[in-house]
This record gives C-alpha cells, structure tokens and sequence, in this order.
C-alpha cells in the first residue's frame, strides 16, 4: 500500500508558509511569486490535493507525495 507524504501550505499577501508557521523560501528570490513556488513543487512530484481561498486574497493547498519506502 502506496503510504503518502502531506504538507499544507497558506499563501497570505505573496507569502507561503507551513500551516504550522515556518516560512518557506520564495521560488525566485528576486520577484518571490508564490503561484510559482507551488508551481515548482508540482513539477518536483507533489500532487495538489485540495485548494481554497478566500475574498481577501488568503489561500490554502493541500499536496501530497509519495514516500520513498527504503
């Protein structure tokens, strides 16, 4: 059975960051886009899950990996 790594991500005013706080490195230090960051993690292998946002500009992704059994 195929077991699942998953990470919630909050994207708030051009930021992204863990649900449980740690600020994550922007995707292109120069101009941080985090559209971009998720982005790269989908094309890293991470597969989106869930998404939601809000009127205001606050966004919420669910993605998910598999993990490597070693």
């Amino acid at each position: 059975m195929q077991k699942w790594e998953y990470l919630e991500l909050k994207i708030t005013h051009g930021e992204v960051e863990l649900v449980d706080g740690e600020l994550l490195p922007p995707a292109e230090p120069r101009n941080p886009d985090p559209y971009k960051y998720v982005k790269s993690m989908l094309a890293d292998g991470w597969q989106l899950v869930t998404r939601s946002g809000t009127l205001s500009g606050e966004f919420s992704v669910v993605l998910k990996r598999p993990l490597n059994d070693e």
